[in-house]
């Protein structure tokens, strides 16, 4: 890990760098190095209290490596190296929460894509309430959400509850950048939920989320991208009857 804090200036005459302070650490860049002390020091005390184990345990790695894909001041960079220093498994999990939920989680792109380019899979569980594409829509993060549909998540899978697909989600997200994108790359507008959905049921499609939660600009775009108003849920009910 480099951080911009020394510069070289000259050369001792035995060859060797001499450096001297150009600024003092930006807050960001003391974060970033207090993360890694503080895994260097988890690291060490693993060593200390258990001499005689010849690496980390399966779990001792999961907890390294989730650190530092949670670490804000963590990059891609430092993540990959701490993978391949201690032959960390991108697939180990403890429970339902695996290395991608906190990488997703953390909301950086970049640590996803490290992932997936160390065979980490998509199609994961969570300890959270999102299913992984679904908390990307949530948090209107294109970049993290278009990581996971190129390493395999499906557009229209649904989540935990109610079997949004991710139109929908981002429907009843209000997040209408991420909805936008979702149907220029191949989300059905027309697509219909087999679950309930409040008042709302089976068969509903993303144009009667709108109009439940009485999302006017929502309802519009959803229209102008070709949602079917005539369409009826298993109550009989169109969209526009919910606005």
């Amino acid at each position: 890990m480099a951080m911009a804090i020394y510069r070289k200036t000259a050369r001792h005459h035995t060859g060797a760098q001499v450096y001297c302070c150009e600024k003092s650490p930006s807050p960001e860049d003391m974060k970033r190095l207090f993360t890694l002390i503080l895994i260097a020091v988890v690291v060490a005390l693993t060593a200390w209290l258990n001499p005689f184990a010849e690496e980390l345990t399966t779990r001792e790695k999961w907890q390294l490596l989730c650190g530092a894909l949670e670490a804000p001041n963590m990059s891609a960079e430092d993540v990959e190296a701490l993978i391949d220093k201690y032959d960390i498994d991108v697939n180990a999990s403890q429970g339902v929460a695996s290395p991608m939920q906190f990488a997703v989680y953390s909301g950086d792109a970049a640590k996803v894509r490290l992932l997936l380019a160390r065979g980490a899979s998509v199609n994961v569980g969570t300890s959270g309430p999102y299913s992984l594409p679904h908390k990307a829509v949530v948090e209107g993060n294109i970049p993290v959400l278009q990581a996971l549909l190129e390493g395999g998540c499906d557009i229209e899978c649904g989540d935990f509850k109610q079997g949004f697909t991710l139109l929908m989600c981002a429907v009843a997200a209000n997040q209408p950048t991420v909805a936008e994108w979702l149907l220029q790359h191949g989300a059905q507008v027309n697509y219909r939920s087999t679950q309930l959905y409040r008042e709302m049921e089976h068969d509903f499609t993303a144009l009667h989320v709108a109009a439940w939660h009485k999302n006017r600009s929502m309802y519009e775009l959803l229209v102008a991208h070709g949602a079917d108003e005539t369409l009826r849920d298993e109550g009989g009910k169109t969209a526009r009857e919910y606005l």
